[in-house]
């Protein structure tokens, strides 16, 4: 929807450069509260009476805020699909994520997915959300000095791209702003497995399956804890040790069949 007319007016402040055929001047304003999604235009004036023929356009959005992701916790080697859950995506846009301090990472090579149902927000608690709360995948980049670590947590955040011209005198302005929520991502040294016992199991009746490696771990606060997967089938696991962890066949369809075992910390990222 377009709105026309005059933003209610604000206060700016205009930063003043040398101006000529490559300098820019900047006039700066913060947006008026809006009530409705979509195009409005902008005049400008320097004395707030006489306003430039000229329009700029300016789009209203939904607030850019993460409510949900999953999984909260990944391999130091990064490259974990995750799916978060929030308001002000879009799909025209390019969002940027941040894990840590400086691992910036551009969305562009993922995907957004349609406002998720009702019963949805009901089982989120969003169902009273005056926003369009959406789905978007994203894939965890590594961590940093991911070969001089063993992992541990990141907070997240997440803008999306101001496109405005710049000259060098302009180039030290930080125009995007990341919004910082109350996430964290785990990262954690992905498991080794050595072996496993027993190797058999009956179709039906489950089998308590002991599995012997390194590096397993269970931060129940950032959703790491083992899972064990047989063939296509994943289970929970229980963590022993460092060592060792447990898990019990499922019951599987097809007898004398011989499947991969593999086991994964968060539940997506396995590992034979």
């Amino acid at each position: 929807m377009e709105n026309s007319g005059k933003i209610n007016i604000q206060k700016g402040i205009l930063n003043s450069f040398p101006t000529g055929s490559n300098k820019w001047n900047l006039f700066f304003c913060e947006t008026p509260n809006w009530k409705e999604v979509g195009k409005a235009f902008i005049q400008i004036s320097l004395n707030g009476y006489d306003y430039t023929s000229e329009t700029y356009q300016i789009l209203f959005t939904d607030p850019l805020f993460i409510h949900q992701m999953q999984p909260s916790c990944g391999p130091i080697e990064g490259n974990t699909e995750m799916e978060f859950i929030g308001t002000g995506f879009r799909d025209e846009d390019l969002f940027y994520f941040k894990w840590g301090p400086q691992n910036i990472v551009p969305m562009k090579d993922n995907f957004l997915f349609e406002e998720i149902s009702e019963s949805e927000k009901i089982n989120l608690k969003l169902s009273n959300s005056q926003y369009k709360v959406k789905k978007m995948k994203v894939y965890s980049p590594p961590a940093l000095q991911k070969f001089n670590t063993s992992g541990g947590p990141d907070f997240i955040s997440i803008d999306s791209v101001n496109m405005i011209p710049l000259n060098d005198l302009l180039s030290n302005y930080n125009l995007n702003s990341f919004k910082i929520h109350n996430l964290e991502y785990y990262y954690y040294h992905q498991p080794y497995l050595d072996t496993f016992i027993p190797k058999v199991s009956d179709t039906s009746d489950p089998t308590l399956v002991t599995v012997f490696g390194a590096f397993f771990l269970e931060k129940p606060e950032y959703g790491v804890k083992p899972f064990c997967k047989f063939g296509d089938l994943k289970v929970e696991g229980i963590y022993k040790s460092n060592v060792r962890i447990t898990c019990l066949s499922p019951e599987y369809p097809i007898p004398n069949v011989k499947v991969p075992f593999s086991i994964s910390l968060n539940g997506k990222d396995y590992i034979q």
